[in-house]
């Protein structure tokens, strides 16, 4: 007998678009409607014209009431299981015969033309010989791997090494975005198409201040930190008995977007909480933070798409704010420039100096007053070059403010009579006005 379904060894056929009779091109939609330009197969809505397939292959096409019946087979068949299947559709063809006259048929692939039956196919992680679930870097690794194998530039003209290094682009665009990610584990291809399209909500940013010794901001530094976020687990609705799914409990309610009708034929997207499927966990992560040199107090370090994740929304950001902690030597100034302060014996302040002082990452800044040089009680002495980087964008930094140091004169506290007449013979009484 005729089947009314689709065998699902058929399920290659949906959304398919094929040449017929060397006429008109035909369409197999995956709802099993048929749809081609005559006056009972063209308007798709109208559901006249449908197509059903058994587990042989072979292929039934109510064509309307004038036409009625054709039936078709496929010379071969794709194997399902091989992620590039769809390769393989150019190179089959379907023939029978219409059951009222038994008129020859013939029909030649030309397209997959519904996108969404090939993004509910899809096997991202596939595509990239990886297993579900993989990290961004390790995403990142294999792209890398592949994309030198199946270069155009090593394969030719070999069309299926085109396509393969079309699909592991494709693949990488996807998965190492982090809020792509982790959308199309939550919910496959629909899902970041969804996002695409403005259909999701993104989630809050989170907010870290960070405390940054003066030192570290002057040197640069690489900072690990340990956060705690929650995380939605990824398969565990589906099965919950995995290892990976121990420790998970309940969800937030997820927030999607409903239309509501506000009037007769008035309607209006908003946002509604629903309760989530998925399941959800706490887990610590390991972050790297860049502490470039010269960044300033209040400067940001984003890293994007891990705030706590949530159902149905793209992960926030997390914020992390650099706060500059004081220093017990050195204070900043306009953001480059850096002040200090050094004691300075009444002696050497007389007749020279030549000493050195620690920077703060150690190393040593000359202070010279040259003989006959008097050095001023609080006088500032500017050292050029030696004050903060100057951090330029992309990282790295192109110069240095200045340093400046002010010398505190050690006076003693008290004279013995031989250093009175001694300073009075060297300094006589001035005259003053």
């Amino acid at each position: 007998g005729v089947t009314s379904k689709i065998h699902k060894s058929m399920d290659w056929m949906k959304g398919t678009e094929w040449m017929w009779n060397d006429w008109e091109k035909v369409r197999f939609q995956s709802d099993g409607i048929f749809v081609a330009p005559t006056e009972e197969c063209h308007q798709p809505q109208a559901k006249q014209c449908k197509w059903s397939a058994d587990k042989d292959g072979k292929i039934y096409i109510m064509w309307g009431k004038k036409s009625g019946l054709h039936e078709v087979k496929a010379d071969h068949m794709p194997d399902m299981n091989d992620d590039d299947f769809e390769l393989e559709l150019p190179n089959i063809s379907l023939s029978g015969k219409r059951k009222r006259d038994g008129a020859p048929l013939h029909a030649e692939f030309v397209q997959v033309f519904d996108t969404e039956i090939q993004d509910a196919r899809r096997d991202l992680y596939g595509d990239l010989g990886l297993e579900p679930g993989a990290d961004v870097s390790t995403v990142k690794k294999a792209f890398r791997k592949m994309s030198i194998k199946y270069h155009p530039d090593k394969t030719g003209n070999d069309p299926t090494a085109h396509r393969k290094f079309t699909r592991i682009g494709e693949a990488n665009e996807i998965l190492s975005d982090p809020a792509k990610k982790f959308l199309y584990d939550m919910g496959g291809m629909e899902s970041v198409r969804a996002m695409e399209k403005g259909d999701i909500p993104r989630g809050e940013d989170g907010h870290v201040t960070y405390p940054v010794p003066l030192e570290k901001l002057y040197t640069g530094s690489k900072e690990h930190v340990r956060i705690n976020r929650r995380v939605v687990c990824t398969g565990c609705r589906q099965k919950p008995d995995l290892e990976k799914c121990r420790g998970c409990g309940k969800c937030p309610d997820e927030v999607k977007m409903v239309q509501q009708q506000v009037g007769p034929g008035f309607f209006v997207q908003q946002q509604q909480q629903v309760p989530s499927r998925e399941r959800c966990k706490n887990e610590d992560t390991e972050l790297e933070l860049n502490i470039e040199k010269g960044m300033m107090d209040g400067e940001q370090i984003v890293f994007e798409g891990m705030a706590e994740q949530r159902p149905g929304q793209i992960p926030g950001n997390l914020i992390f704010t650099i706060k500059q902690t004081s220093d017990q030597r050195f204070t900043r100034e306009n953001g480059y420039d850096l002040r200090t302060a050094t004691q300075i014996p009444l002696k050497e302040a007389l007749l020279g100096f030549d000493r050195s002082m620690a920077h703060l990452d150690g190393h040593q800044v000359r202070l010279v007053k040259q003989p006959g040089e008097v050095c001023q009680p609080f006088e500032v002495m500017k050292i050029p070059g030696e004050g903060m980087p100057h951090k330029v964008e992309g990282g790295g930094h192109s110069d240095y403010g200045d340093l400046y140091v002010k010398m505190n004169v050690k006076f003693p506290e008290s004279l013995t009579d031989a250093q009175r007449e001694a300073i009075d013979k060297l300094f006589p009484a001035e005259e003053t006005q």
